[in-house]
């Protein structure tokens, strides 16, 4: 089964690489924390940096916060809402942004798999004093597919995931402009905390001089349950 994940993320990343304009290498730590708050809500902080320009350059830094709600008898179906702020390198400037979304996902486990759909609406507010903008606030409608694949005797989980990026509010027209692929390792050391290794590909498409990037990264998650 591991040696099927990894065939299909490198197998999509080498392809990406082949037919891209313009590719780079980067990486990516962060921290989670989750706490549940009453029977059906949970709320998530989450805190990450992000390196470009094969790992040399300081790209982004990003803290958010969400909240989300199931139903007990319809935890299968999720809601929420969440805001992040980032710190944005523009080379020449450094670009403040907010950034709020709100989230549908559904799940269903058969076995050891777990198969998941995420829908969200996401709006980023960029700071025209720094910047000049055509097109501010910048929205999208993000779809991910994931299937997940736990051990029964092994602290481990994998996930395999692909999400398209829908570009809204466009004078140009709504359109894909982005194919997220992102393969995950997670070990848990404890049943309230873990680390998870992943590579991700991000694949840009129908734009002006797309980049293909490819990260590595790692976040260490924890929670008060």
């Amino acid at each position: 089964m591991t040696k099927h994940f990894v065939t299909i993320i490198l197998a999509s990343t080498i392809l990406c690489a082949l037919h891209a304009q313009s590719f780079d290498i980067g990486g990516i730590a962060g921290v989670d924390y989750n706490r549940d708050i009453g029977n059906s809500f949970n709320i998530s902080l989450e805190e990450e940096i992000k390196f470009s320009n094969y790992f040399s350059n300081y790209d982004r830094f990003k803290s958010g916060i969400s909240i989300d709600y199931s139903h007990p008898k319809y935890d299968k179906f999720k809601i929420g809402v969440g805001a992040d702020y980032l710190n944005k390198n523009e080379t020449e400037y450094y670009d403040s942004r907010f950034r709020w979304n709100a989230t549908f996902s559904y799940s269903e486990k058969y076995r050891q798999y777990k198969f998941s759909y995420r829908a969200r609406f996401q709006s980023t507010y960029r700071d025209e004093n720094r910047g000049d903008y055509k097109l501010n606030p910048k929205n999208y409608l993000r779809n991910r597919l994931e299937v997940g694949y736990t051990f029964y005797t092994k602290p481990i989980k994998l996930a395999l995931s692909t999400e398209l990026f829908l570009r809204l509010n466009n004078p140009e027209g709504n359109f894909i402009d982005n194919i997220r692929t992102t393969f995950e390792v997670n070990y848990r050391f404890t049943r309230r905390s873990s680390m998870s290794f992943f590579v991700r590909s991000d694949n840009e498409i129908q734009v002006k001089n797309p980049l293909n990037a490819v990260y590595a990264g790692v976040v260490y998650k924890f929670s008060d349950k």
